[in-house]
């Protein structure tokens, strides 16, 4: 890889492949999935030298490349790793997956000739990556070794996520094919499709820790935005202002030169000067050890920390300190990331906190002053700006708790929506201007990531626009014109994504055991289900009118405080 800013990339989808493989494998009893992997730039190195079983990897960060892109010799030293295996006639095939965004610079001829040689080299399943205009399309069809196979071929390494997880997926469902059916659980997982980045979990029935009684303050770590909120002696929830006096702030951390770390506006403002220093979405990381931000390693709870403590900062600062703190998670995290989470909120002085899940706290704040009897049931559709959560709850005596196992898929939301149009708006510019949309995409200085980002900002603010009007204007910076996008637009480029939501808020809700007419209601939170789209797919699919608030996207922090 060219770029530290592409390493950055790369890392990031590898990680999100590796969490979709280890769901895939928790859920099949039949199948043990062991990772190892080499770089290759001058020679090539082993990146896990060891065979690590999915479930337990933590992926380390990429190291710097060199400018070489010696494959033959990556090839070579795979080809020797794979002739150390027994011939165990019970083994199912290994999986070789190559990635590269360039040609190779040593004799990778005869790298594939010692591969084709090695029993199991032979016998492997092989898928191959490009990633931008510099990737060798043909000598990765070579990689492959059948005429009707072919090389996927990525713009940029942000696009390599989905397309990872394809590939464990298609592996997973070739293994499961040779080992025969699957024995059935009496318990655990949801049995959703884990296809296509859906977080499946293992789910108990239980109460969930509710607010103490008395004044507190909330938190909503949110993947690209976070909010906090405050209740009163009087029982009156208000919700914080921050910078401008907005009521949320951007979740991103950027890493200055000396190691101190920025948060929300401040980072987002110095981001087009440090690309490789910021992460604009840490919350998609919790559950992995390290980042590499700036070129440097860096722990991921201290991120997290950092985006905490400027909401408790500002909570301090508006209502003193000594407040009991609510934090909000998404219904499907356990273990470890709970437990990042916890770590991070006393590094960023918050003390002991309560843990409420998401679609209980959007219960709450959907039905605060209402009466409704025990035992009714409610599904939460959660589309926020980078993962899409779905969940039913049950009504209890205080207050609601999960009523069956949820789910979501990750990477899902307003971030995906915005990186649709985006594209949208690349393949209009490129007609006209290929020169000036080659440097948008990507950057070669600072004035043009500049440029990049303020278009970013003009596409999200079009998406949220064209939710109540037919058309709106897009400023090209850089091209010094205007694109126009309608409403209709939009929904073509994200209606498969809608769907894909759709139908899995309807596979949660056959789960907990149900179906939509025994529903009470149907809650919306989440900036991104105010989409017109949503609603109607969602009341079309479950017969059900969707209910939302003017701003779902604190309709979570407002509702963990009760």
């Amino acid at each position: 890889m060219q770029l530290d800013g592409r390493l950055r990339a790369v890392d990031g989808a590898i990680r999100d492949a590796l969490l979709h493989c280890a769901s895939i494998v928790s859920r099949d009893p039949r199948i043990r999935v062991l990772i190892r992997a080499l770089t290759f730039s001058s020679g090539a190195r082993w990146h896990v030298a060891q065979p690590v079983p999915v479930e337990d990897l933590t992926w380390p960060a990429l190291p710097p490349a060199g400018g070489y892109t010696d494959l033959g010799a990556a090839l070579r030293e795979v080809s020797g790793a794979l002739g150390a295996l027994p011939e165990d006639p019970t083994a199912l095939p290994p999986v070789l997956v190559l990635v590269s965004d360039g040609e190779p610079t040593d004799e990778y001829q005869i790298g594939l000739q010692v591969l084709a040689s090695a029993p199991w080299g032979a016998r492997a399943q092989r898928f191959a990556v490009g990633i931008g205009p510099d990737a060798d399309l043909a000598v990765l069809q070579e990689f492959l070794g059948r005429p009707d196979a072919r090389p996927v071929h990525v713009a940029r390494p942000d696009h390599l996520a989905e397309v990872l997880r394809a590939v464990w997926s298609g592996a997973h469902q070739a293994a499961a094919a040779r080992v025969g059916p699957a024995v059935a659980r009496p318990a655990g997982p949801p049995r959703s499709d884990p296809v296509n980045g859906i977080r499946p979990v293992r789910w108990e029935r239980g109460t969930p820790e509710r607010a103490r009684a008395g004044p507190s303050a909330a938190i909503d770590f949110g993947t690209t935005y976070t909010s906090a909120a405050v209740r009163d002696a009087a029982g009156t929830v208000t919700t914080i202002a921050f910078d401008s006096g907005h009521t949320r702030y951007p979740s991103g951390v950027l890493r200055q030169p000396g190691g101190s770390l920025l948060v929300a506006t401040q980072a987002e403002a110095q981001a087009a000067m440090h690309p490789h220093a910021f992460e604009p979405t840490p919350k998609r990381l919790v559950g992995h050890e390290t980042v590499v931000l700036g070129g440097e390693e860096m722990a991921v709870v201290d991120l997290v920390a950092a985006v905490l403590r400027h909401a408790a900062d500002e909570v301090h600062r508006q209502h003193g300190r000594g407040l009991p703190v609510v934090l909000t998670h998404p219904a499907d995290w356990r273990g470890a990331r709970l437990g990042m989470l916890v770590d991070a909120a006393g590094r960023a002085g918050l003390g002991e906190v309560t843990l409420v899940p998401e679609p209980v706290a959007a219960a709450a704040a959907y039905t605060s002053g209402d009466s409704v009897a025990v035992g009714a049931l409610a599904a939460v559709y959660d589309l926020g700006g980078g993962t899409f959560d779905a969940a039913v709850v049950e009504r209890t005596d205080d207050g609601w708790r999960l009523a069956g196992p949820p789910a979501g898929i990750d990477p899902l939301g307003g971030v995906d929506f915005d990186r649709l149009l985006l594209d949208h708006l690349g393949d209009v510019v490129a007609d006209r201007k290929p020169e000036v949309w080659a440097k948008l995409d990507d950057p070669p200085d600072m004035a043009w990531r500049r440029h990049r980002r303020e278009l970013q900002r003009e596409v999200r603010a079009a998406k949220e626009a064209l939710s109540a009007h037919p058309a709106w204007t897009v400023y090209v910076p850089g091209a010094e014109e205007s694109v126009t996008v309608t409403a209709e637009d939009l929904e073509r480029l994200i209606g498969p994504l809608v769907d894909r939501s759709v139908e899995l808020m309807v596979a949660t809700i056959a789960e907990a055991g149900c179906t939509p007419r025994d529903l009470h209601a149907l809650y919306l939170t989440g900036g991104s289900s105010r989409i017109p789209l949503v609603h109607r797919r969602l009341w079309d699919a479950l017969d059900t009118e969707p209910r939302t608030r003017a701003d779902p996207k604190l309709v979570v922090v407002t509702g963990a405080l009760g």
